[in-house]
């Protein structure tokens, strides 16, 4: 049975369940993300949310760091240029889908570490930005993960 088949009727999701996707598009359809090609941070509008899927493995323009607690992320760019051109404040909340490179067999997957907020505060324009965690789970009704709340 796939995790999908076994997930749908328990009605949530939680940090805790550490449930591993290969891809960032198997989540986004899971909670009922219509197109079948996701970018790495994508507005879904039906929702008012932005699925996330930060790499935090190293490599790549972006530093993606989950605090050991996993309530905070903290994203840099290794292009400080770049960062300037992406402003966060107006964004919604994040479903938050991280990248990680499995040490023991070099695969990537996605695993859900909760919703984010982008935190002002304890940001820096244009060298840092922080989002703070603002829940632990996803709820949905009937089996059906496209309805779901948080």
């Amino acid at each position: 049975m796939f995790w999908t088949d076994e997930l749908r009727p328990r009605n949530v999701l939680t940090v805790e369940d550490a449930i591993r996707a290969d891809s960032e598009i198997t989540w986004a359809q899971f909670f009922g993300y219509p197109n079948s090609r996701i970018t790495c941070c994508c507005f879904y509008k039906e929702k008012g949310i932005n699925f996330w899927f930060p790499h935090c493995d190293p490599g790549g323009s972006w530093a993606n760091v989950l605090s050991d607690d996993g309530q905070t992320l903290t994203e840099t760019s290794k292009y400080i240029v770049r960062i300037d051109t992406h402003p966060n404040k107006h964004y919604p909340p994040r479903l938050v889908f991280p990248r990680f490179k499995d040490a023991n067999s070099n695969t990537f997957y996605f695993k859900f570490v909760g919703v984010f907020q982008y935190s002002d505060e304890d940001s820096e324009d244009g060298l840092i930005h922080v989002y703070k965690r603002i829940s632990d789970r996803l709820i949905w009704k009937n089996g059906n993960p496209a309805d779901f709340e948080w």
